[in-house]
């Protein structure tokens, strides 16, 4: 908002605008995937944690890898590249992040089309 505020304010073109909160945009839905991926992790190390300290534990066969390996789990099962891009957008598109992008967009977008 900040940004987009600044950035109109001081002239820039619409479309520089808009390339520059569609990269935002997206930067932030890399940071929502890596959120993401340490968050799922997280709870599967509280099940471990929690199931250690019952008789299961020594029943159980750990499926979900060892533990804290956070990065080397994540890498076993990276799906490449475009995967990983696929990964990124499906974060972007969530409502919680998407919303303040979509608005400002159409927002540069409008006062475009009124100038």
């Amino acid at each position: 908002v900040v940004v987009t505020g600044f950035a109109m304010t001081m002239g820039w073109d619409a479309l520089l605008l808009g390339v520059l909160l569609a990269l935002l945009w997206l930067q932030e839905g890399i940071v929502r995937t890596s959120q993401a991926r340490l968050g799922q992790r997280i709870l599967q190390l509280e099940y471990w944690i929690k199931l250690a300290s019952t008789e299961q534990y020594a029943q159980s066969t750990h499926s979900g890898g060892a533990p804290f390996q956070l990065h080397s789990e994540w890498l076993a099962s990276r799906q490449g590249g475009s995967g990983l891009i696929a990964e990124y957008v499906r974060h972007a598109c969530r409502p919680t992040v998407a919303y303040p992008y979509a608005v400002l967009l159409l927002l540069v977008g409008f006062l475009t089309i009124l100038q």
